[in-house]
């Protein structure tokens, strides 16, 4: 690997500064391929609800360079690696930032993905065991390996498959109309054809499984996960590999009692999918791993909270049972119209308490001569909506704080009045989302800023 560039969310690429291998022919133009391919399979590990099928990872329309958009995680492409990391890290300057290791950015996004309940990575709850790992690609490759190991040693995954053969006694189901139309008429009336179902380990996901572990065996540095590959695919002997297929794969169903192998499922269609047709490291080796930030924040704080949130305090995320309005048509009531979706509703045994994440910058709450802090408008007029059509007393609105800013104890709260009795009492929070120290002490404070909700 030649070169490691450091860059931030929605930052450019001068084409001076891009790496020399991204500036040959057609270069460009094979990223981009590589990331509509990543952009289509998304959805193996997270659904942002964006309906655009050209990729939006990176804006190749420009003619100054390249634009990142608001995707952080690794890519790596001929042999050179880009870390997208957060623009809460803008505070550094351009050449401290370059001295950032791909290990704080994954540390960040593991620790976040930790508590996506909602988003389909489960396994990022065992987190702490793959710290240290060089890339994404590695990271998720360790826990594939060590997750699937302890799976086939401890519930192998057998299954009845049909199978067809021929010979002078009959097992299971006679196939007579092959009989009659193709081995009697030829004189191979001793050749009986039939059907039958056998209790194997030889089946269509314990092969993928070991094509994908052959697959990944070549693909990792790491020892330790050649060590665990090398055990499945031992455990795994008397599976063939066959020539089975993408449209094959997709219809393997995990039976409810053999649920957790749906993850082994899901990950070995990433790594087919995405790894199956450049098997050489080196300058061919790619991959890609970019996740919406905005996403992540949103999905962050409401795992988080309803990680800790007393048992008599119930939650709900991403609420639609709200509109704005009611859409009449010659003096006939036709429906409700203008759905509402808040982030986070609380209710507590006295109050319905909303919150609304917003991954933006705002200035420090401990600035006095501020009266806005930067918060939009529109931002205020929304979550003023929310609550007067709860009838909720008190409203969040929570932003991230950036690399290196302290927290602080300076409550800012607006006092919104609307057409009701009381004012509607709307609180600014500014969170830690990054880890700067250890995960303990940034959960911590998130807690210690958490607990003024409820």
């Amino acid at each position: 690997m030649k070169e490691i560039m450091n860059v931030l969310e929605y930052e450019v690429i001068k084409w001076e500064e891009l790496p020399e291998a991204w500036k040959k022919e057609n270069a460009l133009l094979e990223l981009e391929q590589l990331l509509q391919k990543s952009w289509t399979e998304r959805t193996i590990f997270y659904w942002d609800e964006e309906t655009e099928r050209n990729q939006k990872f990176i804006d190749f329309n420009r003619a100054d360079g390249i634009k990142i958009q608001n995707y952080v995680g690794s890519l790596l492409f001929k042999g050179e690696q880009l870390n997208i990391f957060p623009k809460l890290f803008q505070k550094e300057s351009p050449k401290e930032r370059t001295k950032l290791e791909a290990s704080i950015l994954m540390k960040n996004i593991s620790f976040w993905l930790g508590y996506c309940d909602r988003m389909n990575i489960p396994f990022f709850s065992v987190r702490d065991s793959f710290f240290g790992k060089p890339n994404f690609l590695e990271l998720l490759i360790a826990f594939y390996a060590k997750y699937t190991k302890g799976l086939v040693e401890r519930q192998p995954y057998i299954q009845y498959e049909k199978k067809e053969e021929k010979g002078g006694f009959i097992r299971g189901k006679l196939l007579t109309e092959e009989y009659l139309l193709k081995q009697y008429p030829t004189g191979r009336w001793e050749q009986i054809p039939y059907e039958y179902s056998e209790f194997t380990l030889d089946n269509p996901l314990n092969r993928m499984i070991k094509r994908t572990c052959q697959l990944l065996m070549v693909r990792t540095k790491e020892e330790e996960s050649k060590k665990n590959l090398r055990a499945i695919i031992g455990k795994l002997a008397a599976v063939q590999l066959s020539a089975d297929s993408k449209r094959e794969w997709e219809r393997i169903i995990i039976p409810i009692h053999q649920k957790p192998y749906q993850t082994v499922l899901t990950m070995s269609k990433f790594f087919l999918n995405s790894l199956g047709n450049t098997v050489e490291s080196g300058k061919n080796e790619s991959y890609c791993f970019l996740f919406p930030t905005e996403l992540l924040f949103e999905h962050f704080v409401s795992g988080f909270l309803n990680s800790f949130l007393p048992a008599n305090v119930s939650i709900k995320t991403q609420t639609t049972d709200q509109y704005l309005a009611d859409l009449w048509i010659n003096g006939q009531n036709i429906g409700k119209a203008f759905g509402l979706r808040e982030d986070i509703v609380i209710q507590t045994e006295r109050n319905t308490i909303i919150l609304d994440t917003k991954y933006k910058e705002i200035q420090p709450l401990n600035t006095p001569d501020q009266k806005r802090f930067g918060i939009s408008e529109q931002d205020i007029r929304q979550i003023a909506i929310y609550a007067a059509k709860r009838k909720a007393k008190y409203v969040f609105l929570i932003y991230p704080l950036y690399w290196k800013e302290p927290s602080t104890s300076t409550e800012i709260t607006y006092q919104i009045q609307l057409q009701t009795e009381e004012p509607i009492q709307l609180e600014i929070l500014k969170i830690p989302f990054l880890i700067e120290k250890n995960e303990e002490e940034t959960e911590q404070e998130l807690k210690k800023q958490f607990q003024k909700i409820y």
